[in-house]
C-alpha cells in the first residue's frame, strides 16, 4: 500500500487548507478517521457521526482524501445530503 500526504502543488510545503483541514478532523470524535485521514486515507459509513461524514465528504472532494472506504450508500447518493 502506498498512503501519502496531500501537498501543494510543488510538493515541498503542506498547504493552509490542508492544515485547516487537520486542524477540523483532529477534533472529530472518530479515532479512525483521525488516524487515517493524515495518509490520505478516509471512511466514510452511516455509523459515523453526520459532522464527521460531512468532513469525509469534504475533504474528499478537495481532495485531502485520496483513498475512501465507504459503504454502497455513499456511491447511491443515500448519505448525501
Amino acid at each position: 500500500y502506498f498512503l501519502y500526504k496531500a501537498k501543494d502543488d510543488d510538493g515541498q510545503q503542506e498547504s493552509r487548507q490542508y492544515q485547516e483541514a487537520c486542524r477540523h478532523v483532529s477534533h472529530s470524535k472518530n479515532v479512525q478517521l483521525r488516524d487515517l485521514f493524515p495518509n490520505g486515507t478516509g471512511i466514510h459509513h452511516a455509523g459515523m457521526l453526520r459532522q464527521d461524514r460531512n468532513l469525509v465528504e469534504k475533504y474528499f472532494s478537495k481532495g485531502f482524501i485520496k483513498v475512501l472506504v465507504c459503504t454502497a450508500t455513499l456511491a447511491w447518493g443515500v448519505n448525501l445530503p
